[in-house]
């Protein structure tokens, strides 16, 4: 492996670790979540401010992000087909022109949309993709395949070891602290799927014709200063169009290198056996093949403009869903247009209550994250989802101001509750509530039992007034399946 090939692949895997262990960073790097973030929620935000230096990186290196940083872009070369690496130069498979201008319309409707405050599209975001697929899926299926591998250690001495070493290595940081239930969530793993499947099809799919961040960095890149271009004395032999693993390079009577579809891998660069493309240090105003037709972008455009206030109009209905218990503080404020569904929160809950949505919040409101109690309560002496999020959708309370911050109000169902359905005794929830003073009291009655005599019975009884819905009732309720209490949504 020449120099270039090997600095890249180093500063790739290093970035894939430091991505895997600092997700927090690459959000605040994250240009595409920035930008509409910003014009969805109508402010500006402090933690994106290293964004703007990716942009201007990209001025003056082209998209090197893509090439040599992007975690999403490294693992699909790191999981593509053995057969389509290019251990012998072959070809990069093309993909037709039309698919190639389709992350410029995308792009033009994910911005367009977040105008009108939508940011549905932004799970369309590779950052926000990745992460939330490692959070939500890869992370709980390594903690549950790690905590059953451990159950069987014991008996075979040899395991111990290489065991301790992942829980001291990973706990915490790839594994959660507390281990927690794996739920798979279907529809997250088939667009990932679809994503790695894509990639078999043709390398980098994704990269070269659906990638939004990659649109958007490919629009300064036409401007950079540094970029490869081919000398004068090129002969045009071809094989620089031979190795371009995103086929930026084409052979047509002469060389010409579609800079906005260059990643700077410098392919080109180590196998030009004359040494004839050369990394410039000049501007040149250049456009590309690929870009989208005026009539495309306006199509994509008046799509969004009306899809968007129309889709908000449609769920209106649907975000009455008695089950929506937003995270603490949320209901109050822009929740649907700053949440750009990165599952940061989620990954960060320690009773992992927090999952998401899918038509909870209606479609404008996919996969952002709603507490479900019976799965994991709100913890009340934890304020991590606020403090974590990288757009103030969870605003960063702190913990006293937390404790305050109402999400839903828990119900009795008389008809399941123990004490009142069965008169049996059960003060499970009026133990768990956590605030002070309880939200649930006791009121003892006396019944006659079978006998003819008489027993004390305490019966739970929500004061609504005092009830913040941190669902710790519904969680530790006793009765088996749907609990006799249960956390609902207040207006």
């Amino acid at each position: 492996m020449r120099y270039w090939r090997l600095s890249r692949k180093t500063v790739q895997y290093a970035s894939l670790l430091l991505f895997l262990f600092s997700f927090d960073l690459f959000f605040r790097l994250d240009p595409l979540a920035a930008i509409v973030s910003m014009i969805a929620g109508r402010v500006f935000l402090e933690e994106f401010v290293f964004a703007v230096l990716i942009i201007v990186l990209t001025f003056i290196a082209s998209r090197f992000w893509c090439g040599w940083v992007c975690p999403m872009g490294t693992f699909l070369d790191l999981f593509a087909p053995r057969s389509r690496k290019k251990k012998d130069d072959s070809q990069v498979v093309k993909i037709s022109d039309g698919w190639r201008k389709a992350k410029y319309m995308l792009l033009s409707f994910i911005i367009v949309a977040s105008i009108f405050s939508n940011l549905t599209l932004i799970v369309f975001d590779p950052i926000t993709i990745l992460f939330r697929t490692v959070a939500v899926v890869m992370r709980p299926l390594f903690d549950f395949l790690m905590t059953r591998a451990e159950s069987l250690r014991y008996p075979v001495p040899f395991f111990q070891p290489p065991l301790d070493w992942v829980e001291q290595t990973f706990r915490g940081s790839l594994l959660p602290v507390l281990s927690v239930p794996f739920r798979l969530d279907i529809l997250m793993v088939i667009f990932f799927l679809s994503i790695v499947f894509l990639n078999w099809v043709a390398p980098r799919f994704w990269c070269r014709a659906l990638c939004p961040l990659g649109a958007l960095l490919a629009l300064p890149s036409r401007l950079s200063w540094i970029h490869p271009r081919t000398k004068e004395t090129c002969n045009a032999c071809g094989i620089c169009e031979y190795v371009c693993p995103t086929d930026a390079i084409r052979k047509e009577g002469e060389i010409t290198i579609d800079v906005s579809e260059c990643v700077m891998c410098m392919d080109c660069h180590e196998r030009c056996p004359k040494k004839e493309i050369a990394m410039t240090g000049r501007v040149d105003v250049l456009h590309s093949r690929y870009d989208p037709t005026r009539r495309q972008v306006l199509l994509s455009m008046g799509a969004a403009a009306i899809g968007a206030p129309l889709l908000a109009f449609a769920d209106s209905s649907s975000r009455h869903h008695l089950h929506l218990i937003l995270p603490p503080g949320a209901r109050e404020g822009d929740f649907l247009s700053l949440c750009i569904r990165c599952g940061m929160c989620m990954e960060q809950c320690p009773t992992q209550g927090l999952t998401p949505t899918l038509m909870e919040n209606g479609l404008q409101g996919i996969w952002t994250p709603h507490l479900v109690p019976r799965v994991g309560y709100c913890d009340y002496a934890c304020n991590k989802c606020g403090q974590v999020c990288p757009t103030g959708a969870i605003p960063a309370l702190d913990l006293e101001e937390k404790r305050k911050r109402v999400m839903g109000r828990a119900f009795i169902d008389r008809r399941r509750c123990l004490p009142w359905a069965k008169k049996t005794q059960c003060i499970v929830c009026q133990e768990m509530c956590p605030v002070t003073p309880e939200a649930i009291v006791l009121d003892d009655i006396e019944i006659t039992d079978g006998n003819g005599g008489k027993i004390s019975l305490r019966r739970p009884v929500v004061l609504a007034e005092r009830c913040i819905g941190c669902g710790a009732c519904e969680y530790n309720c006793p009765v088996e399946g749907k609990a006799a209490i249960e956390v609902f949504k207040v207006d």
